[in-house]
């Protein structure tokens, strides 16, 4: 199949300026990289070093950390209050499944919150939790199904318990 040139990324140091694989093979070997890379925990600190690196040189605290508190004041110090309460946050993450109940919380590992995000949608007028089909998630046992469902898709096993602080 041809394809118009539309459907190839530039690449300055190739002789027609152009990648010779296609946007959407691509992405697939991209993809196919992140998950074979992200099994090895020493590249996923260097990753996530380099993250934030980036997160401070490119001003993007000041960006989207204020969405967040917009959205959900009280979220402010969530981990400390779990870690009060006895849990071990330590390469975890509070996961949010409806805004309007913030102390209402699933904690689950980095890649888990990670894969769920990349499933869901967040309205910041309603404050709840969207499917991919644009289904709410209304209830604290909707989550986990929904979760539980995402994170067998990508062969992730994890306690998906929800935590009402």
């Amino acid at each position: 199949m041809i394809l118009p040139i539309t459907e190839f990324y530039k690449h300055p140091r190739m002789l027609d300026g152009y990648l010779n694989k296609c946007k959407a093979c691509t992405k697939k070997d991209v993809k196919i990289r992140y998950e074979q890379k992200s099994a090895d925990e020493i590249w996923m600190e260097k990753e996530r070093a380099r993250g934030r690196d980036k997160y401070k040189r490119l001003g993007y605290k000041d960006k989207y950390q204020k969405l967040t508190r917009e959205i959900c004041p009280q979220e402010a110090g969530i981990s400390k209050k779990l870690r009060m309460l006895g849990y071990d946050t330590s390469g975890k993450e509070a996961h949010h499944w409806n805004y309007n109940r913030p102390f209402s919380v699933f904690l689950i590992s980095r890649k888990a919150h990670h894969r769920i995000h990349l499933h869901m949608t967040v309205n910041r007028d309603d404050k709840y939790c969207y499917k991919e089909n644009g289904e709410r998630i209304i209830s604290e046992t909707d989550a986990a199904g929904y979760f539980s469902e995402i994170l067998s898709q990508y062969g992730i096993s994890e306690d998906l318990t929800a935590i009402n602080i």
